[in-house]
């Protein structure tokens, strides 16, 4: 368990509280298992040393968040990944890369970039975006904020990515790790009908 989750405290639950809503949960703030994390400062076999942001500094860089999307929703070649996310950006692809192995989140074998083992039971990286956004209110603006949050009792629209507070106001984000292009209709509709009733 990352000592962060015990030693991590605000006031987000008495301040959701105050909105009206007593019957929730949230996920873990720095322990959920669906969240891609950095697991090393000094990697074994590296004689890198990475500062404890590292991962989220990098998760917040539009190519790293495509590489790694890319990875964990199937198999992919070296070439396939250059042709992608090459050209000019081929030194930084190699470096995300060398990132991604370094922390165990990917692994190269039989000729194919693939999510690490640990990761197995990860899909996509949707999580691990609401909890950045989370993690955003929380390092940058000093604000409460949880990613995951369920509200029972709420039909069709109790599931909230980020809730956070700022200045004592409610703050609700959906996110998306898609092409914004291709978010249905019915799934907008579905936000601002949540949006409404909290």
């Amino acid at each position: 368990m990352e000592i962060r989750e015990l030693t991590y405290k605000d006031e987000f639950d008495l301040m959701f509280q105050r909105q009206g809503w007593r019957d929730f949960e949230t996920k873990p703030v720095y322990n959920d298992p669906g969240v891609i994390k950095q697991r090393w400062i000094n990697p074994p076999h590296s004689d890198k040393k990475y500062s404890p942001q590292a991962f989220y500094d990098r998760f917040g860089a539009n190519t790293f968040r495509k590489i790694l999307r890319a990875i964990f929703t199937g198999p992919r070649t070296q070439e396939e990944l250059e042709n992608n996310y090459g050209g000019q950006k081929l030194p930084k692809l190699h470096e995300h890369l060398n990132f991604m192995k370094e922390q165990e989140i990917v692994v190269f074998e039989d000729n194919f970039w693939n999510k690490a083992p640990r990761y197995k039971d990860v899909q996509g990286i949707g999580t691990t975006l609401e909890w950045y956004v989370a993690e955003w209110f929380r390092s940058s603006l000093k604000a409460p904020a949880r990613h995951g949050v369920t509200v029972k009792g709420v039909a069709d629209g109790g599931d909230l990515d980020v809730v956070a507070f700022v200045d004592g106001k409610r703050i609700m984000v959906e996110c998306k790790s898609g092409n914004p292009a291709n978010i249905p209709e019915v799934q907008l509709k579905l936000f601002l009908t949540t949006c409404r009733r909290f």
